[in-house]
């Protein structure tokens, strides 16, 4: 852990101690669209020694098509894989495989199988990645980890799949996908502690979320423009809008307490739909602005 000093304040950069490896993450969001998670922090800082290769996540299939949210879904989705391979500034690479969004059956997935190793060995060979390291953080992947030579593959558990409510995909599925990397992972990690205590997986280890301290800890020298006009007292959000909100919860607290304001700052997904004056969405910032919505808090 080396540190810094800024403006009177210790800052910690981290340093891994990884250098000279190749790493390929699949991921479980989309780099291009969705807010940036664990993964995308750490990657960040270990492609300054390594070779990385970010995989956006591919799906656990669509949502049905009643879902407010399917077309919205679609059409992300069709612009990243128009990006398919690019390096972006923090030194990495990002690779959106196109695949069919169908994991359901045994012919689909073997399809996907096949499209998705000639799309990975491409990349490989291109980018000069032999024998990496593995980080899957989705079920979906599990078909082509197996099929890929790793040195080591490390699964990430960040959520229980198979309770996934924005996903068509069968839940007996996803759980079958979801063991059989537990059993294929020489590592298995978990993002939270009740999964991590459920879980009887023997090579098992709990990471635990945590905060970009650095990002955060000095206060941003004044609040963002459009957050300096809510007036307080300020509930401050600051990450994805979706189905695990509970909208009516929401509704029913900005209705008993209307001098609560509620500064909501993210991707909105269509089914976050809340019609009251002391309810704000700002919608989508960048990672750098953040601090300043916080200052508002």
């Amino acid at each position: 852990m080396n540190q810094i000093r800024t403006g009177g304040l210790k800052k910690s950069i981290m340093d891994y101690g990884l250098k000279g490896e190749s790493i390929i993450c699949f991921a479980g969001e989309d780099w291009w669209y969705h807010h940036p998670h664990s993964k995308n922090h750490i990657l960040r800082r270990l492609a300054r020694d390594n070779k990385v290769l970010f995989v956006n996540s591919l799906t656990l299939g669509l949502p049905s098509v009643s879902n407010k949210d399917f077309f919205l879904k679609i059409s992300r989705k069709l612009k990243s894989y128009l990006r398919w391979l690019r390096r972006v500034p923090d030194g990495l690479y990002v690779m959106t495989p196109i695949v069919l969004p169908f994991f359901g059956s045994r012919a689909l997935r073997w399809i996907n199988q096949h499209l998705l190793l000639i799309q990975m060995r491409l990349a490989m060979f291109f980018l000069g990645i032999r024998n990496p390291i593995l980080w899957v953080a989705i079920p979906s992947a599990a078909d082509v980890a197996q099929r890929l030579q790793t040195k080591i593959l490390l699964y990430q558990v960040s959520d229980k799949y198979d309770a996934n409510e924005d996903s068509a995909l069968s839940r007996d599925v996803i759980r079958t996908l979801d063991q059989r990397l537990k059993n294929l992972a020489d590592v298995v990690m978990y993002s939270g502690r009740k999964l991590f205590e459920e879980s009887h997986v023997p090579h098992r280890y709990f990471l635990e979320q945590a905060v970009d301290f650095a990002h955060f800890a000095e206060p941003a020298p004044e609040a963002a423009p459009d957050a300096v006009v809510i007036p307080h007292p300020v509930l401050g959000y600051l990450g994805a809008l979706d189905y695990v909100m509970d909208v009516p919860l929401i509704e029913e607290v900005a209705k008993r307490r209307r001098d609560w304001h509620w500064m909501l700052v993210g991707l909105r997904s269509n089914l976050v739909r809340i019609d009251a004056p002391n309810v704000h969405f700002l919608g989508p910032k960048p990672y750098s602005e953040l601090p300043a919505y916080v200052r508002q808090t």
